[in-house]
């Protein structure tokens, strides 16, 4: 739920609001209370929280440290970028 509210709020931020109320609610803390003060287009605020997440893949090393996709791939390979990590 912690998650679920940090995500609420970054979308609020972008709103533009000055004091917004983000609060984990209810019995056992499984509801979200918020509340907008001021919010002049409740709808747009509704459709922006509500809005999915996007998933954005990039290619960070061209060419990259293995030789082959199928090097990549290989249990050893996997390994190495757990222990990395």
């Amino acid at each position: 739920m912690t998650q679920s509210v940090e995500t609420i709020g970054r979308r609020i931020n972008l709103l533009g609001l000055t004091e917004p109320t983000i609060q984990l609610h209810g019995r056992k803390d499984n509801e979200i209370l918020i509340q907008l003060p001021g919010v002049g287009d409740p709808a747009r605020a509704r459709i922006v929280l509500q809005a999915g997440g996007q998933l954005e893949l990039r290619l960070v090393h061209p060419g990259g440290p293995y030789t082959s996709q199928a090097e990549a791939l290989s249990p050893t390979a996997a390994f190495f970028r757990r222990v990395r990590n």
